[in-house]
């Protein structure tokens, strides 16, 4: 029988203290410090603290532990506390990343669904982010903060932060991506135009292209708003699909675009092989090398990139094949990161080996179409006919800062974004220059 509080004391912390342990049966509840009374955050599993000294036996321990460059004083239940080693004298570091993806956003801090009116906003924000178990009591203290500085913080213009001092980069990130667009919501009901008066964040899934909705009293003007963290990630083709599949042209140079953007998004269509059909409907240079050096000029499927790829066991052969006849041929030059030591990994370890030849190739389309006036045209007609906001939220540890810029005076190019170990983790997309 494991042996607990008062006996495990007793036996294990009492006379001997500071001494090193380790959450257990985490993620554990935090009590404050001075009260012992309990919050609202918890602690991660295997996260390493050191017990305290202490005058006397008390269920709810003092610890101390260290997140990024901060320490943090708190108490746990000592039934959550491993056998202890002695301390090395200095607090050990929890993993950088402490903040579980999704948990800061709107659904994660339940407040997506219902409408929420300006005068109700802060609160039901604030109450929201101390009763999620995700952020520690310093990440909470932060998040506050950003919402305060929110409602005043102009447009592109830094704001100075005082308390995100020693919160991981990774935490940060997760803060502008998710919480993002929790406080952007907020920012835009302020400052955007303050007659505005009530926000409603999808409880379902999320449209492709915007976040949330700000509104007027009365309900009947609506503005929807894309939220980026820093200069986000590229949205999907399919977006813009689903405004244009229900409209037909004539013109032939905007009929091949269309058709181009309809490949892209066919969900009838593997993810792999629509990289493949989006580069032969280009009739793209990457696309005709392969053709003509790798398959005997014959068009050619993702099965049969595949096999072609898997019957070679030394990268370094391979690597020169690609690179005398693909790579080195492509302008600007597109390659596997890290060449022939990148295939080898690919070869090794990932279940399919075509991105070895398919990211290259679908980067270099990019290239080719972004350069095209009558694709880059198209695109940008269509993107401006959609009526949304996009706002950037640039976050550090020390300042913040808004920027908005509407889609109908955006400029927008097409991306790709996947690396040659996973090449279809995100099909093609467009993105706003900024």
């Amino acid at each position: 029988m494991a042996t607990e509080r008062e006996a495990k004391w007793e036996k294990y912390f009492q006379g001997r203290l500071p001494l090193e342990t380790t959450i257990i049966k985490g993620p554990a509840d935090l009590y404050d410090a001075k009260t012992s009374k309990k919050t609202s955050s918890q602690i991660p599993n295997n996260t390493v603290v050191v017990v305290k000294p202490a005058a006397k036996y008390q269920a709810e321990t003092l610890i101390e532990y260290k997140v990024g460059s901060i320490r943090i004083a708190a108490r746990v239940h000592i039934n959550n506390l491993e056998k202890p080693r002695k301390t090395t004298g200095n607090v050990p570091s929890v993993n950088d990343k402490t903040i579980k993806d999704k948990s800061l956003t709107p659904s994660g801090l339940k407040i997506a669904g219902p409408r929420i009116e300006k005068n109700n906003f802060l609160r039901i924000a604030k109450d929201s982010i101390k009763k999620n178990s995700s952020a520690l009591p310093h990440v909470i203290s932060y998040m506050e903060e950003i919402l305060d500085k929110s409602t005043r913080a102009g447009m592109n213009r830094a704001i100075p932060l005082s308390k995100g001092m020693g919160i991981s980069k990774k935490d940060i990130a997760i803060i502008a991506k998710d919480f993002g667009e929790v406080s952007g919501a907020w920012w835009f009901l302020n400052n955007f135009d303050n007659k505005l008066q009530y926000t409603e964040f999808p409880s379902a899934v999320a449209s492709p292209l915007y976040d949330y909705i700000v509104g007027y009293a009365g309900g009947s003007i609506r503005v929807k708003v894309s939220a980026k963290a820093n200069k986000g990630a590229a949205p999907g083709l399919i977006s813009i699909w689903e405004t244009i599949k229900g409209s037909s042209t004539t013109n032939t140079k905007d009929k091949k675009v269309y058709d181009f953007i309809r490949i892209a998004t066919d969900r009838s269509i593997s993810g792999l092989q629509s990289l493949i059909d989006c580069n032969k409907h280009y009739n793209s240079k990457a696309y005709n090398l392969i053709k003509n050096n790798i398959f005997d000029r014959k068009d050619f499927t993702v099965e049969d990139v595949e096999n072609w790829v898997r019957s070679f066991t030394d990268a370094n052969d391979l690597y020169k094949i690609l690179n005398d006849n693909f790579y080195s041929k492509l302008s600007p030059r597109r390659d596997v990161k890290g060449g022939a030591t990148g295939i080898a990994e690919i070869l090794r370890s990932k279940p399919k080996k075509c991105g070895i030849i398919l990211s290259p190739m679908s980067y270099s389309l990019m290239d080719e179409i972004n350069s095209d006036n009558d694709y880059i045209d198209y695109l940008n007609k269509a993107c401006r006919a959609i009526s949304i906001q996009q706002i950037y939220v640039f976050l550090t540890e020390t300042s913040l800062k808004y920027n908005v810029k509407d889609f109908e005076s955006g400029t927008f190019i097409f991306d790709y974004h996947s690396n040659a170990g996973d090449p279809a983790a995100n099909k093609y997309g467009f993105k706003m220059k900024t």
